[in-house]
């Protein structure tokens, strides 16, 4: 897995959830991609296996992934730093 630094949106996004109340951080931890942004990645990886992607398009659907974990990652710590039990948030909970 290789390590990039991260888009100056998505830091100012992350630092933003710090701001947030607790009902604004368990929604940001259940966050899901829009339905425009699933039916794009659902393309982008139905192109990868039919014929491959140009590197805009793996980018930007390695953007797409990185963006959504993220942001629930980082209101799941914050939730867990405020002493809130997060295990609902886990699959299969």
């Amino acid at each position: 897995m290789t390590s990039r630094p991260l888009d100056g949106s998505l830091a100012d996004e992350l630092d933003r959830l710090a701001d947030l109340s607790d009902v604004e951080l368990w929604n940001a931890a259940r966050t899901r991609l829009s339905e425009d942004e699933q039916t794009r990645m659902e393309f982008l990886l139905w192109k990868q296996q039919s014929s491959g992607l140009s590197s805009a398009e793996m980018a930007e659907a390695e953007a797409f992934a990185d963006q959504a974990m993220l942001v629930r990652a980082k209101a799941a710590v914050l939730l867990k730093r405020r002493g809130r039990d997060i295990f609902s948030l886990w699959p299969g909970s």
